[in-house]
This record gives C-alpha cells, structure tokens and sequence, in this order.
C-alpha cells in the first residue's frame, strides 16, 4: 500500500481481503507445517496415558471451524503430523471429525467424566492467527468439560524447551 515493495508474504488471512480491495493481486497456498498440541503422556498416572482421552481431545475440538472461520478457508484440517508429498504421509488419515457427544463419552468411559484440567505451553510466532486457534481449541475443550490453561510462549523460549526436553509443568 506504501508502494515501498513489490512482493510481500506471511500476511494475516484478515489482511487479504484488504489488500485485494487495494487491488494487489493474492495468491495463497498452503504452509508447510501443522500447528498441533503434544500431550504429555509418559507418565502412567496422567489422563493423556489413556487413548480415549487423548481421542476425546480430538472429537471435541472443530477443526473445520478454525480452518473455515479463522483461517478464512486457507488451509484445511490434518489428521497426521505430514503433509502431503512429505515422505510417510498418508493420504488415508483423516482428522477426528468434531463430534462432543463422543468426547464426552469417551471422557466418561475414561474416567474423566466430571471433567479435567491442564496446562499448555504454545507458541504464538510465526502464525498470526495462531493465539485465537488456541484460544478456539480451549473454547471447544470446555464445551466437553476440560480446562485448559494456555500459557503463551515466545519462540525462543519454545524451542529451549523442545531442545532440551524440560516442560516444566506444561502438559502439552
């Protein structure tokens, strides 16, 4: 818009409809990673050791929603740490699909039917519209009675703990 540049790029979705009003011509196309939580689940006295709450997780959170409402349509669910093309992706997984009735169901059968509570450690670089998904995610989460705390990270204080392991008390 200054006329200082020719090209741009890493633009927030919001700002698309935007600059195509200015008339600068927009090409999107997906990005190369998946923004995901890990949950802490080595520990056998931890709700994430069991898969049905783990599952649960992912049956309560819309997916489609943040790729549809958030991500304004420019991106699409995943259901696997790969992305096409990338070497051991397969095209045969698909994401949960957003059902609450089985999260909490699952909670249940888990034992976690009253609900539970954990802390996640996030990075909010890189993506702009990444602090509202999680905040979308916690959203969704509470609707099936799980508490999560979001405790943003910087990237520099994300990648000390990937690198060394030492999460503290995060549980994803």
């Amino acid at each position: 818009m200054s006329g200082l540049i020719d090209v741009g790029y890493n633009f927030g979705v919001v700002e698309i409809d935007a600059l195509r009003e200015q008339g600068f011509r927009i090409i999107t196309k997906p990005g190369g990673q998946v923004i995901s939580l890990a949950l802490a689940n080595r520990d056998p006295d931890s709700p994430f050791a069991d898969q049905r709450v783990r599952q649960a997780l992912n049956y309560a959170v819309d997916k489609q929603a943040i790729a549809d409402i958030i991500m304004m349509g420019t991106t699409t669910p995943a259901g696997q740490p790969g992305l096409p093309g990338m070497t051991g992706y397969n095209p045969n997984i698909a994401p949960y699909p957003h059902n609450p009735e089985r999260a909490r169901a699952l909670l249940a059968d888990a034992g976690y039917g009253s609900g539970l509570s954990f802390r996640a450690e996030v990075l909010i670089t890189g993506v702009l519209e990444a602090p509202t998904m999680y905040q979308k995610v916690a959203q969704d989460l509470a609707a099936v009675g799980v508490s999560m705390e979001l405790k943003p990270l910087q990237g520099q204080q994300w990648i000390r703990k990937y690198f060394t392991g030492d999460w503290g008390q995060a549980d994803a």
